[in-house]
């Protein structure tokens, strides 16, 4: 079984702990559904997303062209970032020091204050996959740590599948067993 991921639109979030908070994209809607129709390998028959807009949004129109149906599941969202929602990295290294480098030095098990670590997305993702009836041509249009989880889950080594690149509207194709 396969199951296709693309990545939201660039958002304006430079520098800044982004996780599940609400951020614009930085292009036009329409010029990101374009772009993603236009390199579409597959029509999807579904389209899953999280319930965030910068997901949701693009999901959203992709399944009234595609004329299929969209799935909203909040299990789909990017890593919490918890109390550095919103805050630069350059305000967490002055003002939280310890706790940022230390989370920065053990974000795959760490969580950060009142946040997720990225084991604790897995296991969010897992939980998804597990209950999923995977329908051929499916699309999910996802968070690049969401892509990385599922990477995992799908049995690629933690290392190789956190230092792949998740370009934002790149379709990205994976394998289930």
């Amino acid at each position: 079984m396969r199951l296709w991921t693309v990545r939201h639109p660039p958002t304006h979030s430079k520098g800044i702990c982004v996780g599940q908070l609400s951020v614009p994209i930085s292009i036009a809607i329409e010029k990101a559904l374009s772009t993603v129709i236009q390199a579409a390998p597959i029509i999807p028959r579904s389209i899953w997303s999280s319930d965030l807009p910068r997901c949701q949004n693009l999901a959203a129109a992709l399944a009234k062209f595609w004329q299929c149906p969209h799935h909203i599941d909040p299990r789909l969202r990017e890593i919490s970032m918890g109390e550095w929602e919103g805050k630069s990295f350059d305000e967490l290294l002055r003002k939280d020091t310890q706790r940022w480098q230390y989370w920065c030095n053990n974000w795959i098990s760490q969580a950060p204050p009142k946040g997720e670590s990225m084991l604790d997305v897995e296991q969010r993702v897992q939980n998804w996959k597990d209950t999923l009836l995977l329908e051929e041509e499916t699309l999910l249009l996802a968070h690049a740590g969401v892509v990385r989880v599922l990477r995992c889950i799908l049995g690629e080594k933690r290392e190789n599948a956190f230092s792949y690149p998740v370009p934002h509207l790149v379709w990205q194709e994976h394998l289930f067993s």
